[in-house]
């Protein structure tokens, strides 16, 4: 769905955005680098020849795989670091374009951290099975790079927005019924993990992403889960 990213994406310079782009792009770089500085540790202390030439061989293959666990890692340090700016940045994105809402439900900063906790390993896990293919298959690594993680960011991340809205029954049954958008859309995001740079404002920019996805996609006569109080 390309109008919600546009949108997102056009309301970077937003003041209210700003104040969320430091902090969330800070803390997205601190955990890419821990990613990778903590593969790079794991790595050296594999020796996998007792010959000096092939180890030396091996030590400059090794940043290659760094870089690929990184990238590998980075949707789930995306959905857990956007977990703590959800709500600011679903209420930029609603005061700008969506003002006639009502409240939402605001749910507790642990329910979506643990949510997002949840989707960290998943994903974690489902990219640690697909390395050989990524590391096997040049060419088709990307596609089921792209594939695979724009099916795990659009459910972490529409799940995300979602339970602000929608009763958790609602929210399924609209993600099941427009899986493929949704999965378009979290292609597109996966896209944008590659990008240097670009990838440090994932966090936000898939987080507004989806809320504008819910709004679309949500019947307009659907009643709002009860706000918090």
């Amino acid at each position: 769905m390309p109008f919600a990213l546009i949108r997102a994406l056009t309301q970077l310079p937003d003041p209210r955005f700003r104040r969320v782009l430091w902090r969330s792009a800070g803390l997205t770089l601190i955990g890419a680098l821990l990613l990778a500085l903590g593969a790079g540790w794991g790595l050296s202390w594999i020796q996998a020849t007792d010959l000096p030439w092939l180890d030396s061989l091996l030590d400059g293959a090794a940043g290659l795989v760094v870089f690929i666990l990184a990238l590998v890692f980075f949707p789930s340090l995306a959905g857990l670091i956007a977990s703590f700016f959800l709500e600011e940045i679903a209420r930029a994105v609603e005061a700008r374009h969506y003002p006639a809402l009502p409240a939402p439900r605001t749910p507790p900063l642990r329910e979506t951290v643990g949510l997002a906790a949840r989707f960290a390993l998943i994903s974690a896990g489902l990219n640690l099975l697909a390395l050989p293919l990524y590391l096997l298959l040049p060419g088709l690594n990307l596609v089921l790079y792209y594939a695979l993680n724009g099916m795990l960011l659009s459910r972490e991340f529409f799940e995300q927005a979602a339970q602000r809205r929608l009763e958790p029954a609602q929210a399924d049954a609209l993600a099941r019924r427009h899986r493929g958008r949704l999965w378009l859309t979290g292609a597109a995001l996966a896209f944008l993990a590659t990008l240097p740079g670009a990838n440090l404002l994932l966090p936000l920019i898939a987080t507004a992403t989806l809320v504008h996805v819910v709004e679309r996609l949500r019947p307009a006569h659907t009643p709002d889960a009860p706000a918090s109080a």
